[in-house]
């Protein structure tokens, strides 16, 4: 069956969310990515940080990417960024991969690098 609609928009959040993929709180007021649709009869919403999506845009353009996913195998493909970094010991990052700043300056396109760290702080500042 597979994908029978799908939208993708960016929108400004008019409370908190969690993104799909990193588990963080999405800031209310900031811009977020909403991708929905019906996939094999389910419909689905996913919220995410401008730059996860960034991210798992840059999953997906792989060559080896395939369009179903999981967000464990786009956590796995963020790691392999970290490969050799001061932090990365024994195949496991240290850091959360979702907010190293190693990583977004790789995967995250230059024009939403600035708002990526801008909202990694944010979360930090939450956990203080």
């Amino acid at each position: 069956m597979g994908v029978e609609c799908y939208k993708i928009e960016q929108r400004k959040g008019r409370k908190d969310y969690i993104c799909q993929l990193c588990g963080r709180k999405i800031h209310k007021g900031r811009e977020y990515i909403c991708e929905s649709g019906r996939y094999d009869g389910a419909f689905f919403e996913h919220k995410r940080h401008i730059h996860c999506n960034a991210i798992a845009e840059a999953y997906f353009s792989e060559p080896w990417s395939e369009d179903e996913y999981t967000e464990d195998e786009i956590l796995d493909y963020v790691r392999d960024v970290c490969c050799g970094c001061q932090k990365y010991h024994d195949d496991e990052c240290e850091a959360d991969p979702y907010a190293c700043e190693k990583v977004i300056r790789k995967l995250v396109p230059e024009s939403l690098q600035g708002a990526a760290l801008q909202s990694v702080e944010e979360n930090r500042e939450d956990k203080a």
